[in-house]
């Protein structure tokens, strides 16, 4: 297959505004961070590592390494063969070059902008870019590497010209994300937000057909109480014809009838055990039989929606409260377990599962009981969605703040 990508490229103007020739920044040796992690990607990719990496970082005075760089090297095989080494998630910004370029991917996968046409390029695919053609990339969650031969000196010959005028590529443009309890609050917002992005967004609840919601999502019915509704999903995503899932959002919860009063010396058992079915059972549920589809998709990320009332260690200070909101906390703490268990026993597989406290946030059970909330839905989800958007399998097993902060558990 081919289609269109990028090779990296420093930019360097001259007096005149002209594009330089891409230069090496500096080499990085053992004791550099990123080596052992860029070793690691080689050899995946079936490479024998160098002794050190040549550091490319493009733009640096406008992005950081991670958002428009990469990492290089040589083989000293008979044929000399340029090898591009990116970290997960790691980008490359719109910019063209003055020659074509032709790569072979040996390792991970990638999302590709060229003159506005997004896709999704895998191991073993071709990533072909004619001369002056506009195409950006991000490299998958489990890091990329790409080949391509070249002739003597051809890296140094080449000149890339940046285009900060032409629009990034979006963290979820390719993705296929299955939203639980989409009908309203934060699930919804996932919902809009996801579709903004364009991604491919699947969309659960209860009852769909009296739900309105977006148009360009794909609609389906899911009770995660409900153990036969959960064990229809598969079948009902297949008739859909998704048979993939990139991301799971596992948002859907719900609170005792009284939240946040809920005092633990006198709360109803009942009300704890309908809300651990929903918010730990049903999230088991739903993850398990996902799991192949999650499996034959790209990211394998799995996001269970927590809290910060789920803290042990702040359990005692959030929301000014000892305690207290007990059927809520309870379950949020043995969800975030599952996190701990689900992100180990997975992470050899290459996925990503975290615990995600999107804050107080003002919806319904947010503003329960008369508080003032001080995060909208659409600023929670924006946070949310940025942190969503870096995490690799390096992450996993993490509880984590809507704005980046990891939460003690």
């Amino acid at each position: 297959m081919t289609v269109h990508e990028s090779t990296p490229k420093r930019l360097k103007l001259d007096g005149d505004g002209k594009a330089q020739k891409m230069t090496v920044n500096s080499t990085i040796g053992p004791q550099d961070p990123r080596f052992a992690a860029a070793a690691q990607l080689a050899t995946a990719a079936g490479y024998e590592p160098p002794s050190e990496f040549s550091e490319i970082h493009c733009t640096p005075h406008k992005a950081s390494w991670l958002e428009n760089g990469f990492l290089q090297f040589f083989t000293t095989n008979e044929i000399r063969c340029r090898v591009l080494v990116y970290m997960p998630r790691q980008e490359l910004q719109p910019h063209t070059h003055d020659l074509t370029e032709d790569f072979k991917i040996t390792y991970g996968w990638v999302d590709s902008l060229c003159d506005g046409n997004l896709c999704r390029l895998r191991c073993g695919e071709s990533i072909h870019v004619e001369t002056g053609v506009k195409h950006s990339l991000r490299a998958g969650r489990q890091g990329l590497v790409f080949e391509e031969t070249v002739g003597e000196g051809a890296f140094a010959k080449r000149s890339t010209t940046f285009l900060p005028e032409v629009a990034r590529l979006q963290s979820f443009s390719s993705a296929t994300v299955l939203v639980t309890g989409a009908s309203r609050g934060l699930g919804r917002g996932f919902v809009e937000a996801l579709l903004a992005q364009g991604a491919k967004v699947v969309a659960t609840c209860r009852s769909p057909a009296s739900t309105k919601l977006p148009p360009e999502a794909l609609a389906v019915q899911l009770d995660v109480a409900d153990e036969e509704s959960i064990g229809l999903l598969p079948q009902r995503l297949a008739d859909l014809g998704i048979t993939t899932v990139d991301v799971l959002i596992n948002n859907a919860g719900i609170s005792n009838p009284t939240h946040p009063v809920d005092p633990s010396p006198t709360c109803k058992v009942s009300d704890v055990r309908d809300v651990f079915e929903t918010n730990v059972l049903g999230t088991l549920g739903v993850t398990q039989v996902l799991l192949p589809l999650l499996r034959a998709g790209d990211d394998h990320l799995v996001v269970n929606l927590s809290s910060q009332l789920a803290s042990l260690t702040n359990a005692w200070s959030v929301q000014g409260r000892r305690g207290g909101c007990t059927s809520y906390r309870v379950s949020r703490a043995a969800n975030n377990m599952l996190v701990r268990c689900l992100g180990g026993e997975l992470l050899d597989d290459g996925f990503t599962v975290l615990a995600m406290s999107p804050g107080h946030v003002a919806t319904d059970m947010g503003s329960a009981g008369g508080r003032v909330a001080p995060l909208t839905v659409e600023e929670s989800v924006a946070g949310m969605l940025r942190v969503l958007a870096a995490a690799s399998p390096q992450d996993s097993g993490k509880f984590l703040q809507y704005d980046g902060q990891e939460l003690p558990w």
